[in-house]
């Protein structure tokens, strides 16, 4: 591909999803910094030692913050708002919108039979599409670290926690994403419409965390919590304990994994609305 192709497609990729990121990135920030900066307030007044700060807190708030932390410790709280439906939302939304529009959304603006029958090989295309979302991704994360960590600067409770400790707990969801986002570019691949590609890689996501709420307030489906891609998303411990590298590894070896099968799928199928 020559240069001036892979430029078009980049800037191309950059207009198309700005805005979107732009907004989901001050989302993020501004969630955070509340989320850090009510800390001190929610401990001080009481509230937090009602609802279990001193002792075991119930299932439900763990499973808020990953579930293998009292929710009320610094590194708990900091990981809930990381994990937070309301950011696991934004996350998911920006992972796949990118993928339903890098092939599913061209085929059905009719748009990919030009895209796609261009000097172009269908793989760089794809590559860009998918380095446009891993970039964004970095992007909210880092949003999100900022404005936690902004709000640390100003709480006494968490003004001992460190900058990479809190990166930590960013990174612990890049994993479960890389496989939402994996199986979202299969979908987007195989499918021509983008509505379908995106209730895919929702469904997934959805089905997925709700798993993993599930198995950790409900006993009986605990055995099933490691088919959920959230299961693996432990933030707290790796704030605590490290990188937990062998999860790391298995999700985004998934997540790879399912990007080259959508590779594949892209090259034997035909552009067609």
């Amino acid at each position: 591909m020559s240069r001036s192709w892979a430029r078009v497609l980049i800037l191309d990729a950059v207009s198309r999803h700005r805005r979107l990121l732009l907004t989901l990135a001050a989302g993020f920030f501004t969630f955070d910094l509340l989320i850090a900066g009510i800390y001190d307030s929610l401990l001080g007044s009481g509230i937090g030692a009602a609802l279990g700060v001193a002792g075991d807190p119930p299932a439900a708030f763990r499973a808020l913050a990953g579930g293998a932390a009292n929710p009320f410790t610094p590194e708990g709280w900091l990981s809930f708002g990381f994990l937070h439906p309301i950011v696991l939302v934004l996350l998911i939304a920006w992972t796949v919108a990118v993928a339903a529009g890098a092939v599913a959304g061209e085929v059905e603006n009719g748009t990919g039979e030009f895209l796609f029958t261009r000097p172009v090989a269908r793989w760089q295309v794809l590559s860009i599409r998918t380095a446009m979302w891993l970039a964004g991704l970095l992007v909210l994360l880092g949003a999100g670290w900022f404005g936690s960590f902004a709000a640390m600067s100003y709480s006494d409770g968490l003004e001992d926690f460190g900058a990479a400790a809190l990166a930590r707990i960013a990174l612990s969801i890049l994993p479960p994403l890389a496989v939402i986002a994996g199986v979202s570019f299969v979908a987007s691949c195989a499918l021509s419409m983008r509505s379908k590609a995106v209730a895919v890689g929702t469904g997934f996501a959805v089905a997925s965390y709700f798993l993993n709420f599930a198995s950790l307030v409900w006993e009986p489906v605990e055995p099933l919590a490691p088919l959920s891609v959230f299961h693996y998303a432990e933030a707290a411990v790796w704030a605590v304990d490290g990188v937990a590298w062998g999860d790391f590894t298995l999700l985004m070896s998934i997540g790879v994994g399912l990007i080259v099968i959508a590779h594949l799928v892209l090259e034997r199928r035909d552009i067609a609305p």
